[in-house]
């Protein structure tokens, strides 16, 4: 399926974006931290649960798994990826609150 593809490629671009965040506020030690941490420090615990399924997909599609993914359909995840981000811009402090 190539919107599966399309799928990883936007989940590459917002992993680089929660990243250079983490670089902001964590300095190097950010390369410490799994993925799934660096997002709880800027997402509001409302989004936490779509972006882990969305980074679940993810890993099991760029490593190869044959996936029947139900209802993934682009616009509806670059919406909700638009929206994350467009709260983590708000400069909200998450960390403390998981």
């Amino acid at each position: 399926m190539p919107e599966y593809a399309y799928f990883v490629l936007f989940w590459g671009q917002f992993e680089s974006y929660i990243n250079d965040k983490a670089l902001e506020r964590e300095g190097e030690n950010y390369k410490d931290m799994d993925f799934m941490p660096r997002v709880r420090m800027f997402i509001a615990p409302k989004f936490y649960t779509d972006v882990d399924q969305f980074y679940y997909w993810r890993c099991k599609l760029a490593h190869g798994n044959n996936l029947e993914l139900p209802e993934l359909t682009l616009p509806i995840i670059f919406d909700k990826i638009d929206e994350i981000i467009k709260q983590i811009d708000t400069d909200e402090d998450f960390s403390d609150i998981f």
